[in-house]
């Protein structure tokens, strides 16, 4: 990733480009320098086993990346789509906003990638949510 000032963030996921804005309200945008038509998206029920599957992976995932996401929760999963993946396989696009720690929101786009059978295989997040974590006092002081 490559930052942009301090509102945006610039980030490759399967080979595009996105322009993010930063926090809790950020969506990422299409890239503009993208030659030719992207696969066709479909509308995912939220209530579907299919989403609740990809969205306990996501969090699960991003607990283990680091310390600093182990207390990451999910506040609310405003949408979900579909569509082929480049090769064989699919995509599960998300729309994700988490709590990371007290009241620190961080909405993020996901991409959830499942092989020809169905098997969730990776992820790709528009960018590393921050976190402010409670700093200890210095002990010489």
């Amino acid at each position: 990733m490559r930052r942009c000032g301090r509102l945006a963030a610039v980030v490759v996921i399967a080979g595009a480009y996105f322009l993010t804005p930063r926090g809790a309200d950020a969506r990422a945008l299409p890239n503009p320098e993208y030659v030719g038509e992207p696969p066709a998206r479909v509308l995912l029920d939220l209530e579907s086993a299919e989403v609740a599957q990809a969205i306990r992976f996501v969090v699960t995932e991003l607990k283990r990346l680091s310390n600093r996401f182990r207390y990451a929760t999910l506040t609310a999963c405003h949408s979900a789509s579909k569509a082929a993946a480049n090769l064989n396989g699919s995509n599960t696009f998300l729309d994700l906003e988490l709590d990371m720690l007290r009241n620190q929101p961080s909405r993020h786009d996901v991409i959830v990638f499942r092989d020809e059978d169905g098997s969730i295989t990776g992820l790709a997040i528009d960018a590393f949510p921050e976190v402010r974590m409670r700093e200890l006092p210095d002990p010489d002081i």
